[in-house]
């Protein structure tokens, strides 16, 4: 014999989601309502999941321009190296009037 698990639902018709379900199982004809809870819950699971993979890619997204900057930082290296060169360079003209 099948193993068979039982649940019980209570619906409440104050709140609006619980009214809104009782309407929706009771269009279903009898021998389809719990077919119908299974499809909704799982399906469900599966939109949890595929949300759940998306916002992990468009973290990895918003991670990549911060990346791009980090790449334009040596451009800026150079730039402030090039700038004590030329320093560098300034003071040896000078011609050490110190010495």
């Amino acid at each position: 014999m099948a193993e068979v698990k039982r649940l019980s639902l209570t619906f409440f018709m104050s709140s609006p989601l619980h009214r809104e379900a009782w309407k929706l199982l009771q269009k279903k004809p009898a021998g389809m309502r719990m077919e119908t809870i299974c499809i909704a819950l799982c399906r469900d699971s599966d939109r949890k999941m595929v949300l759940d993979m998306v916002r992990k890619e468009l973290q990895k997204e918003t991670v990549q321009p911060v990346r791009q900057e980090q790449t334009v930082q040596p451009e800026r290296v150079e730039d402030e190296d090039q700038n004590v060169l030329d320093f560098l360079r300034s003071l040896q003209e000078d011609g050490g009037d110190d010495t």
